[in-house]
């Protein structure tokens, strides 16, 4: 039975009060049963906002490369419970400090003192935490995305002989190396391809100039469930490099998106007035063609939604189908004499 009496053999109240985060006995001993329990510290760091004991914090050190023997499932579930406390920038730099970040996610490492200059004041690695910091805590998966959304800077770095850097194509280079992060990591298709998709088109610029058409291709390329998401990591992304949100741009792009909407939501193949089976009736062959003509008769409705009837589609498909044929067919030999 309780009596009241507080027992505390390890000196946890202390350590508690100072806010302190200590291996119990010997930290190189508990590191050592499991090399997971390296994560756990840092993760305890973001959750509680506490920080490591310096013989602790000296143990993660020495043994931070034995993480590599643990399985991608348990290292993902770790990282995700940093992503969905308040700051999980203060994890992932308990990660870095002891060493661990290099070993789970050596990609994010690598950003470390890559400097971007103009109106950027963080190196990319530190950029990419406080992205990370700026997402929704409630969307674990926008927080992910918001984490890996810049390491293709690393690959993709130039400076001219003026000193202006550039990262062209970063998010493309990102979408491929956070791909296999996430593969290493066991993440669910379903993470895969939402991350994939967010890292991919973060660099969207809106214009005003913008045709109706231009809007329809934006949520055909990055899909209408997937716009929020998007949004937010934009917002965050702001937030990171300026200290706050502007979300002009943002508002601006939903009301024109809600104005297009209105107009058709004809954004992708399945939303044509026609599909394979009409184009077979056609004597289309099914195969690569058929996608073809499926994808031309979606650009033209794109631009064009009172295209979307069954009879004018069928009509452009023939057209699109029978100059196909010609200019595909290969030539024929001549005769021989």
């Amino acid at each position: 039975a309780s009596c009241g009496k507080l027992i505390d053999q390890h000196e946890g109240l202390e350590d508690l009060e100072r806010k302190i985060i200590r291996a119990i006995g010997e930290p190189l001993k508990r590191f050592n049963e499991d090399a997971l329990r390296i994560m756990r510290g840092c993760r305890l760091v973001a959750q509680l906002e506490f920080t490591l004991e310096d013989e602790t914090l000296k143990a993660m050190r020495q043994l931070a490369a034995n993480l590599k023997e643990v399985s991608g499932e348990r290292i993902r579930a770790e990282l995700f419970k940093i992503l969905e406390s308040r700051r999980p920038s203060l994890g992932l730099l308990a990660l870095d400090a002891c060493g661990a970040l290099e070993v789970i996610i050596p990609e994010l490492k690598k950003g470390d003192g890559i400097e971007q200059k103009g109106f950027h004041h963080q190196d990319v690695m530190r950029h990419n935490f406080a992205t990370c910091d700026a997402a929704p805590r409630s969307k674990p998966v926008v927080r992910l995305a918001a984490l890996l959304h810049d390491i293709g800077k690393v690959a993709t770095k130039k400076e001219n002989s003026d000193g202006e850097i550039t990262f062209h194509n970063h998010e493309v280079v990102g979408e491929e190396e956070a791909l296999a992060i996430l593969e290493r990591l066991k993440c669910s298709n379903e993470e895969k391809e939402r991350v994939g998709n967010l890292i991919r088109n973060h660099m969207f610029n809106y214009s005003t100039e913008w045709s109706d058409g231009a809007v329809r291709r934006f949520i055909n390329r990055v899909g209408l469930d997937n716009l929020e998401d998007l949004f937010d990591l934009r917002l965050a992304d702001q937030v990171a490099i300026h200290g706050e949100a502007n979300p002009e741009g943002i508002i601006a792009l939903k009301e024109r998106i809600e104005d297009v909407l209105k107009k058709s939501r004809a954004l992708t193949v399945k939303d044509l007035a026609i599909n394979g089976n009409d184009l077979a009736a056609l004597e289309i062959p099914r195969g690569p063609i058929m996608g073809v003509i499926l994808n031309e008769l979606l650009e033209t409705v794109l631009d064009d939604p009172h295209q979307n009837e069954r009879e004018r589609l069928l009509t452009i498909a023939k057209n699109i189908y029978s100059t196909r044929v010609v200019f595909d067919r290969p030539p024929v030999p001549p005769k021989q004499s």
